[in-house]
């Protein structure tokens, strides 16, 4: 590896550094955890009631729509 590469890549680098810092990105990464780990919770549950009602609530679960 060239000395030029090494000199690139450190610079995009900080650049990656600084932007991870930034209040932006802070607040959008904020964000995302604040959707994305309540729908995941949703998801697991629902689909665990989906499980228990297919194997306790046989005569619901066989209902078509």
């Amino acid at each position: 590896m060239s000395t030029d590469q090494l000199a690139r890549e450190s610079a995009e680098t900080e650049s990656y550094i600084d932007v991870q810092r930034s209040p932006e990105f802070v607040s959008l990464r904020k964000k995302l955890r604040g959707f994305i780990f309540p729908m995941t919770a949703a998801f697991f549950l629902w689909y665990a009631l989906y499980v228990v009602l297919s194997a306790y609530a046989r005569d619901f679960m066989s209902i078509k729509l």
